[in-house]
């Protein structure tokens, strides 16, 4: 055989070799294509299209938050008539006034200790509400309609009504309402100041804790230990 035959035949041969290779691997992946359709399971698809569900769900949600998102920001920004804010009163000058007993107006501000309890926002306590402090078997309506807090040795100190007219004869009318308590002891009026006061911070506790009131000094601020350390003193140089 000649040279010219002999590379035709090599050639014929790699060629036959390279289409049986080739149909070979074609049916091999045909045979893992149709093993992996038949071992997918009827619920693995029903599963698969929930999550797709699920998912474009959540999606819709997510798009709806962000275009309210956006539509706040976007309100927020806005300046509804501005000149209000510049005409519109103050907190400051929008305070509830308080009730302070005429007897007190007249007295010296280092004779006198008091205490307000009331909401921070100043939302009224109703009646109803308020009547828990007649409960107290130690607190009594006086002539005036104040509240006296009364032990064996007679009145320590009394609490008024924030409202005006500051008492509290109406308080069982279904009308009756008032900004807070005022807790006040008159330092002359007593001859046991520091028990007096004593008394009067475990009343105030029982208050708090019954009408989820704060206690306040007269200035409107919150009530604190030191401002407690500073009155005890007092009391001490008083005696």
């Amino acid at each position: 055989m000649d040279t010219g035959v002999f590379r035709w035949v090599l050639i014929a041969i790699a060629i036959g070799l390279a289409i049986a290779v080739y149909a070979y691997g074609r049916h091999q992946s045909k045979l893992r294509n149709r093993n992996a359709i038949d071992t997918f399971t009827r619920e693995e698809f029903e599963s698969e299209e929930v999550d797709d569900e699920q998912l474009r769900d959540e999606l819709d949600h997510l798009t709806q938050i962000l275009q309210q998102t956006e539509s706040d920001a976007e309100l927020s920004e806005v300046r509804i008539d501005p000149i209000d804010e510049t005409t519109n009163p103050t907190l400051e000058n929008t305070l509830p006034e308080f009730f302070t007993p005429s007897s007190l107006q007249r007295e010296q501000p280092q004779s006198i200790i008091s205490y307000y309890l009331y909401h921070d926002d100043y939302r009224l306590i109703p009646g109803e509400e308020a009547a828990v402090i007649l409960q107290q078997g130690d607190l009594h309506l006086n002539a005036e309609g104040f509240l006296e807090f009364q032990q064996q040795a007679g009145v320590l100190f009394q609490i008024a009504s924030l409202s005006p007219p500051g008492d509290f004869n109406q308080l069982s009318e279904p009308a009756f309402f008032t900004l807070g308590l005022h807790c006040f002891i008159d330092l002359k009026d007593s001859d046991r100041s520091r028990q007096t006061y004593e008394a009067m911070l475990q009343k105030i506790d029982e208050l708090v804790q019954l009408l989820g009131v704060k206690v306040y000094k007269p200035n409107r601020e919150l009530l604190n230990l030191t401002d407690v350390t500073d009155d005890r003193e007092r009391l001490v140089s008083w005696e």
